[in-house]
């Protein structure tokens, strides 16, 4: 399990790229943002600034745009930040400092809790497009989505890991549970495919180890399979059709196919349900 510190490192990073996308995609002049800390923002990440007014600025609930946002838990804009009456004061000297006028803050929900809030903003009075306030909308929710996918890996690296130390698994008989480990290692490796972090892969793909109790040497005499193989076996041993498979992976039936074809060769099984037995045997699937 990493330790709490490479989790606060890693939402960093996911903060800072996001803060970036805000500037380039949503074609803000300046952005920002912060993770959530006992309710409260302290800012983190910024691009386009011109000074450091608003660097390691923390935002507390009800104060100025972003506190409102976090109070709220809804996004909030001002087109003129100087004469906009509905917001707190508070932070008007940094504001004017970077020489913003129109800003948009929106909270990043994880679960229904604020756990970061991203500022978009123009050092001109303008009104905010469709198009900038849609980017800066789905910006925030593949934020949203990536923190709950590493929150979910944590959580199930916990949870293994227990398991692997006291030898003691949930109270479920035990078929069950051994359903339950495959149907969330097939579900971890779709999740795997749909997303671009390639650290956040690795994380998945370590969760996998766990669950399956993967060997940490690999015996080289043994197939090697690719991780798509291992994707399409690891469904196929639910007993899906190649067509659902497909859907799940979201990939061509004929290449759920090849890719099926291609591991029953390299483990020498007659059938789908013998290169699962010989997947399972080699320790590539639950």
């Amino acid at each position: 399990m990493l330790p709490l510190t490479a989790d606060i490192d890693y939402e960093m990073r996911l903060l800072a790229r996001a803060v970036t996308a805000m500037k380039s995609r949503a074609q803000f002049v300046v952005a920002f943002g912060g993770i959530t800390t006992d309710g409260r923002a302290p800012l983190s990440s910024y691009a386009g600034t011109v000074g450091t007014s608003v660097h390691g600025l923390v935002i507390e609930p009800c104060e100025g745009l972003g506190g409102q946002a976090l109070q709220t838990r809804k996004p909030v804009s001002a087109i003129d930040y100087q004469r906009t009456r509905s917001i707190t004061r508070r932070y008007e000297r940094e504001v004017n400092a970077e020489g913003i006028v129109t800003l948009m803050a929106i909270p990043v929900l994880v679960e229904g809790e604020v756990r970061a809030v991203l500022y978009g903003g123009h050092r001109v009075a303008t009104q905010l497009g469709n198009d900038t306030v849609s980017s800066a909308m789905k910006i925030a929710r593949n934020l949203s989505w990536e923190m709950s996918v590493h929150d979910e890996v944590k959580r199930r690296v916990e949870a293994a890991q227990g398991e692997r130390v006291t030898g003691i698994a949930p109270s479920a008989d035990t078929s069950s549970r051994v359903r339950e480990i495959r149907e969330q290692y097939a579900e971890l490796r779709a999740i795997a495919q749909s997303i671009d972090d390639a650290e956040l892969r690795l994380r998945i793909e370590q969760v996998g180890a766990v669950l399956i109790g993967r060997p940490e040497r690999r015996d080289e005499a043994l197939p090697r399979l690719t991780p798509r193989e291992v994707d399409v076996l690891a469904i196929v041993a639910l007993g899906q059709r190649n067509a659902q498979v497909a859907h799940r992976l979201d990939l061509e039936e004929s290449t759920v196919k090849a890719y099926l074809a291609s591991a029953m060769r390299k483990l020498g099984a007659s059938s789908r349900f013998d290169a699962v037995l010989k997947a399972r045997s080699i320790h590539a699937i639950p």
